[in-house]
C-alpha cells in the first residue's frame, strides 16, 4: 500500500518538475459532474524557466542523496518519461458513496517509457495491462488508461465516510475506472463558465472548488432542505498561485448565482474599510495587523434563511441575549493587532510562559451595544484573560491593558506603518518574523521572509482576494530560494 501511495506522489512531483505547455479545459469538462467537488490544474510550461535545474544538476552539497539526484534527473527530462508534455496535469476530487476520490489525469506519449521510468522512480514494478487497460504497481491496481494516451491514477479517501472505522486511503477499483471513462458531464453552462475562468492558463497552478457541493456533502444533503440553499446553488470558489521573482502570489474569487450576488451588493455597496478604528491603536510595534468591514446584516439574513436563528437564540438564553441584539450592536468595522513583544506570565505550577500580546477591536453602534458591553465587563472570564475598554464607537479587548492607554486617553496613534487603500473591504499585513522562525530550512536558506500582505474587496457581487508572500531576494524566481539556491 505504501508503494502505491508513493507512485501518485512521485507522479505529482515529476510533473511539477517538468517543462510543458498547458492545454484547454475541454478535456476535463468531459469528466466533470455534479459529484465533482474540486479540480486543480497545473500549467507545466510555467515551471520551465522557474526551476533551479542547473543548480540541482551541479549540486555537490548534502541537499539530496545520490538516489534522489538520480530521480531528479529523470524528473527533469519529461520528454524521456513517456509523458505528453504538451498537456497539463489535472487533479479531480469527486464524492462517491460518502467517500472522496482523488484522481490525477494526465497524458502519455510512450507507454513503455512510462512503465520503465516510473518503475525506477518508485522502486516498484509499474505495468500497463493492455488487455483490461489497467495500471498496476507491484500487482496493486493504481490506475487506468484510455485509448492511446490518457491515464488516470486514483486514490479513495475514507475520511468522508463516518461509518468506516479505518480512516486511511485505499485504491480505486476496476468499476470506478470504467465508470470514470464513461462519464457524461451533467453540469450547466454557468458552472462550466466558472471552471474555464478558474482554471487559468496564465498562472502556475489554479483550482476550482464546488462550494455548494462541498457544503451539501459535508451536511449529507441537509443544506438542500433549507431556504438558504437557493442562494448557494452553483456557488464556487477559484484559487490561483503564481511563483514570481522574490514572491508567491495567490488570488481567489467567489462565483455566486444572481440571487446571492444581488444580496451581497445590497449589503456591501459603498462599504469600505474604516481606518478610524485604528486611531487609538498602535500598529508600529506590530508583527501583524488587519482591518476591515463585514456586513452583519448580510450574516443575519443568511442565518435566518438557514433556519439557525432559533437554535442560536436558545443557546444565548442563559446570557439573556438574542441574535438580533448582537448583530444590531455591531457596525461591521473590525481591527486586530498582534505585537512583537509577547507577555511573560508567571505560573506557580508550570513556571513562566509566553502569552500573545494582542488587541481585537470591534465597531459598535452606541447605545444599541450597551447590553453586550455591560455583560462583557461583568464577565469574569474575559477580565481574567485581559482588559476591556469601550466608548460609543469601539469595543476593544487587549491581553495587555497598557495597549489600551491611547484609547482611554483619547490620543491618536502615530501609525507610520499603516497602509491605507481605498475600494477594499479588508487588508492585513504580517511581518516575516514568525515565518522565519517556523521555516524548517531557514538555517540553510539564503533569504529571509519579508511580509505577507492580503487585500479583499467585493466586485460585482463576488468576493475577491489577493495575497502575496515576499522574501528579501528578488533576482530570481522564489522557487530557487525556497529550495536553498541563490
Amino acid at each position: 500500500m505504501k508503494k502505491t501511495h508513493l507512485l501518485c506522489l512521485f507522479v505529482l512531483s515529476m510533473i511539477l518538475l517538468t517543462s510543458c505547455s498547458g492545454g484547454d479545459n475541454g478535456d476535463i469538462l468531459k469528466f466533470t459532474t455534479d459529484k465533482t467537488l474540486a479540480i486543480s490544474k497545473i500549467n507545466l510550461e510555467q515551471f520551465n524557466d522557474k526551476l533551479p535545474k542547473d543548480e540541482i544538476a551541479k549540486d555537490t552539497s548534502n541537499h539530496f542523496s545520490k538516489s534522489e539526484k538520480e530521480k531528479f534527473k529523470l524528473f527533469m527530462n519529461a520528454e524521456d518519461n513517456g509523458i505528453d508534455i504538451e498537456q497539463p496535469l489535472y487533479i479531480i476530487v469527486d464524492e462517491s458513496k460518502g467517500k472522496y476520490v482523488f484522481s490525477f489525469l494526465l497524458w502519455l506519449d510512450d507507454t513503455k517509457k512510462f512503465q520503465d521510468i516510473f518503475s525506477k522512480i518508485t522502486d516498484t514494478k509499474v505495468t500497463i495491462d493492455k488487455t483490461n487497460n489497467m495500471v498496476y504497481s507491484d500487482g496493486n491496481l493504481i490506475g487506468s488508461v484510455y485509448g492511446e494516451d490518457r491515464i488516470v491514477l486514483s486514490k479513495v479517501s475514507n475520511y468522508g465516510d463516518y461509518s468506516y472505522s479505518d480512516s486511511g486511503d485505499s485504491n480505486a477499483d476496476i468499476t470506478f475506472y470504467k465508470d470514470f471513462w464513461a462519464r457524461k458531464s451533467n453540469i450547466d453552462s454557468n458552472v462550466k463558465g466558472q471552471i474555464n475562468t478558474a482554471l487559468d492558463d496564465k498562472v502556475d497552478m489554479s483550482a476550482w472548488i464546488n462550494f455548494h457541493g462541498i457544503v451539501s456533502a459535508a451536511s449529507k444533503g441537509y443544506i438542500e432542505t433549507l431556504a438558504v440553499n437557493k442562494l448557494l446553488v452553483n456557488a464556487g470558489i477559484s484559487f490561483n498561485v503564481n511563483f514570481e521573482e522574490g514572491k508567491v502570489v495567490m488570488n481567489s474569487k467567489t462565483f455566486f448565482n444572481d440571487d446571492l450576488k444581488k444580496l451581497i451588493e445590497k449589503h456591501y455597496e459603498g462599504k469600505e474599510i474604516n481606518y478610524n478604528i485604528l486611531n487609538g491603536i498602535d500598529i508600529d510595534q506590530a508583527k501583524s495587523y488587519g482591518v476591515g468591514y463585514i456586513s452583519f446584516d448580510f450574516i443575519k439574513y443568511f442565518v435566518k434563511e438557514a433556519g439557525f436563528e432559533s437554535s442560536i437564540n436558545h443557546y444565548l438564553e442563559y446570557k439573556d441575549l438574542t441574535f438580533d441584539e448582537i448583530t444590531n450592536a455591531l457596525n461591521g468595522d473590525y481591527a486586530f493587532v498582534s505585537y512583537k513583544d509577547n507577555l511573560v506570565v508567571e505560573n506557580e505550577m508550570y513556571g513562566p510562559y509566553d502569552k500573545p500580546n494582542s488587541i481585537l477591536a470591534i465597531g459598535i453602534n452606541g447605545a444599541k451595544a450597551k447590553k453586550i458591553v455591560d455583560m462583557l465587563h461583568s464577565d469574569g472570564m474575559f477580565s481574567s484573560f485581559g482588559s476591556i475598554y469601550n466608548n460609543n464607537n469601539i469595543l476593544a479587548f487587549a491581553t495587555d491593558g497598557k495597549k489600551l492607554e491611547l484609547l482611554k486617553n483619547n490620543k491618536k496613534a502615530i501609525n507610520k506603518l499603516l497602509t491605507k487603500k481605498s475600494d477594499i473591504n479588508a487588508y492585513s499585513w504580517t511581518s516575516g518574523e514568525d515565518f522565519n522562525k517556523s521555516y524548517t530550512n531557514i538555517k540553510e536558506a539564503k533569504f529571509k521572509f519579508e511580509n505577507m500582505i492580503s487585500s479583499s474587496k467585493v466586485s460585482d457581487g463576488n468576493f475577491t482576494t489577493e495575497l502575496s508572500l515576499s522574501i528579501d531576494k528578488k533576482k530570481k524566481n522564489v522557487i530557487h530560494y525556497l529550495m536553498g539556491y541563490e
